[in-house]
Parts: C-alpha cells; structure tokens; sequence
C-alpha cells in the first residue's frame, strides 16, 4: 500500500466517523445484526407517517449514512425507515465470497432481524440489483420494490470494467468522471467527495469483492420476470453510469408500465431531484395492496 492511499483510507475513516457520529446526535439508531457469515450495519429509524415501511440499500462505495437526506425525508412519509451498509462497505463485513454482487446472508439475516413486517426495498444502482436478488431471497419480508436506476443488468466485460474504473486505484481524474457520470450536474464539492471515494475504495474489503465482480453474477431474466411482487423502476432520462440497454432490460422482463423514465435526472435520482423521486415513491407505496 502506498503512502497515498493510506492517507486516503485514513481520511475516508475520519470522515465516515464523523458522519456516523452526526446520525447519532439526529437520534438515528444504528444497529449490528451479527449472523453466521458476519455482520450487517442497519440505521433504524421509526417514522412518522402512515406508509408502509421501507428498507434503502445504496450504491457502489456508498453507505446508508450517505442517504440521510433521504432517509429523514422517509421518515415523514413511512411508519419505519431501515438503511442498510452493503456488504463491504460501511460497518458491514464483507460477503463469504469476498465478491461484490453476493452476499445475500448479510441481508437476509439484517432483515429478519429488524422487522418482522414485510418492507418495501428502496434500491439505489448496486443497492437496486441487490433489492432483486433479496426479494427472491426472503419473499415473505419483501412487499414491494422502487427501484432507482438499478443495477443488474447483463453487461460485457468491457462494460463491467468501465462501471468499475473508479474502484480499481483510479486516481483524481477517473474518479471525478465516475461523479460526473452519476450526478449529471457537478457537485460542488467534487474535488473532496472524490478523495472520499478513493479512500474507500483502498479499504481491503471493498477492493477484494469489486475485484471479485463477474458478469456471470449478474442478473437473468427470470429472475425479473418470476417477481411476483409490485415493481417500479424509475430510469434516469440522462443515465450516463450504465450502459442505456439497462433500461431495455428492466422493460422487457417486468411488467408493461414497470419501468418510468425520469425526466433531466441521471443515476442518482434520490440526490438529483429528491421531490420528484419522493412523490412516485409515495404514488407507489399508496398503491400497494393491503395486506390480509
């Protein structure tokens, strides 16, 4: 390891401290579900409105605490918010199989543990292709699923690799072109949240499962079309991350009207246009069939 990246893991530590700290101070609870296979890291948060209750899993280098804003605006819709830290990232171990597009244990085991009330997955890219295979995984805990520019999708090699660039010891540049790609609209703090990402993308767990990804894992049409639960998709009109035969695939093998593209929004709906994703969210939750 280089000086370098130790100093970037080193900072991504710090920073993630301080961030879990802040949730802590907001009253967000912070739960360690401990299994078998490792560990999974939930934020658990009662709600206070009428909803169903929600589950949100992130994208690739991302971690529940990143979605704060989105969680406390959950919260004012639904009777519960849960966030769950992917494994390998955040506080949660990484899977048995130390590849990124497994460890489906993890999740299981944090969503038994937390509710016995089905939820609805709220899946973001990477945290989208994992609400699929959750929801053949555990059936009866899974009511319904919103999935945001998700993740899954058959890929070559080359395109797996392209998604991947900025985790594999990419330096300052791949990695502002992988936030520019995801939010459209560059941030502000572009420079800083890139570091953060390197930095992330140093620690030992991370690296090993994104190393581990493999096309073969992803996902296959049945699996969408045995679904037997209410689907949305809401596609980025401006998707720049994945390849746009992502759309094409979600729309062929679910149900005709699953699949919504969302106007001027790129990869990350819940962070480009957090009204707008909020609103077909609850549109979604409020039709939900009620439970007998």
């Amino acid at each position: 390891m280089t000086a370098t990246t130790r100093s970037l893991r080193l900072m991504a530590d710090a920073a993630d401290g301080l961030r879990q700290r802040s949730l802590w101070a907001r009253g967000i609870r912070a739960r360690l579900v401990r299994h078998a296979e490792g560990r999974l890291h939930v934020l658990d948060v009662p709600g206070v409105g009428d909803l169903p209750p929600v589950m949100f899993l992130h994208g690739l280098g991302s971690c529940a605490a990143d979605e704060v804003r989105t969680i406390l605006a959950l919260r004012r819709l639904c009777r519960h918010v849960y966030a769950a830290d992917l494994p390998a990232h955040g506080r949660s171990s990484p899977p048995a199989d130390g590849r990124v597009t497994s460890g489906l244990s993890h999740l299981v085991a944090g969503l038994r543990a937390v509710t016995d009330e089905p939820v609805v997955l709220v899946g973001n890219s990477l945290g989208g292709f994992a609400s699929v295979r959750l929801a053949h995984a555990a059936p009866e805990r899974v009511a319904g699923l919103f999935l945001l520019a998700p993740g899954g999708a058959p890929l070559t090699v080359a395109e797996m690799a392209e998604v991947l660039r900025a985790f594999h010891g990419a330096g300052q540049t791949e990695t502002l072109d992988f936030l520019d790609r995801t939010f459209i609209k560059p941030l502000w703090y572009r420079q800083v949240a890139a570091l953060l990402i390197r930095g992330r993308a140093a620690r030992p767990a991370l690296s090993r499962a994104v190393a581990g990804a493999d096309v073969d894992d992803l996902l296959l049409p049945e699996e969408l079309s045995g679904l037997r639960i209410p689907v949305r998709v809401l596609w980025g009109e401006l998707e720049r991350l994945l390849p746009a035969h992502g759309h094409d695939f979600f729309a062929a093998h679910l149900p005709p009207g699953s699949v919504e593209v969302a106007p001027g929004i790129g990869h990350a709906p819940q962070h480009q246009n957090l009204r707008y994703t909020l609103g077909r969210l609850e549109t979604f939750l409020r039709a939900l069939p009620t439970p007998v």
